[in-house]
């Protein structure tokens, strides 16, 4: 296999790179607080009940047949969900529009469903996936908090910027969740380099 390949495979397959894929169609949604608390709150359900539905039955599913009994269960618990929102939530649920039943096929969910749900054990699985959902959670709320902010508050004025309804797109989705990103690893960071110090002296 050529290294170009070999890249090209590490990427598609890297944890990072599906978590990034999988948090893509959550905050393009996350235009609000609102949106962004009901599509991380879906999210979190169809995680939560994939992931102990699978580690409830993975011992009665032959390891070839994995995937397909894991899209079944996500594309299960995603159709719960979209009836539950249609009868309750329907205006919030036309709002999210197709971005409901792509939870099926979400590439962060999938990736938590094979690497924890087929090898944890029932309570870690839990505790792993309430962690996996509280990120996502935080992430979309405050994307959404920024998002609607910036679209609807900072444009107003003598010193308004035109450019700002870019932030209630795709595009501005991405560029904020990069920024709180870039934010969180350099905090992540400092926090690092703040114990090094201190380890350092303690020596």
């Amino acid at each position: 296999m050529s290294p170009q390949r070999n890249i090209i495979s590490y990427l598609q397959m890297h944890p990072a790179i599906l978590s990034a894929i999988g948090l893509a169609p959550l905050v393009i949604k996350s235009n609000s607080v609102v949106s962004g608390l009901m599509i991380s709150l879906g999210f979190t359900l169809v995680l939560l009940l994939s992931a102990l539905t699978v580690s409830l039955l993975r011992h009665l599913v032959a390891r070839q047949l994995r995937v397909p009994f894991l899209l079944l269960t996500s594309s299960v618990w995603t159709t719960v969900l979209d009836l539950l929102l249609l009868t309750w939530f329907y205006e919030y649920r036309l709002a999210l529009d197709v971005y409901i039943p792509l939870l099926a096929m979400n590439s962060l969910l999938l990736l938590v469903l094979e690497k924890d749900a087929l090898t944890m054990s029932m309570m870690n699985l839990f505790v792993q996936t309430l962690q996996t959902s509280s990120v996502v959670l935080f992430l979309c709320i405050l994307n959404g908090l920024l998002r609607e902010w910036l679209t609807t508050n900072s444009g107003r004025g003598a010193h308004s910027v035109f450019v700002l309804p870019l932030f209630n797109t795709a595009a501005g989705a991405f560029i904020v969740t990069g920024c709180l990103l870039a934010m969180i690893n350099y905090l992540n960071a400092a926090n690092q380099d703040s114990s090094r110090t201190v380890n350092d002296k303690g020596e």
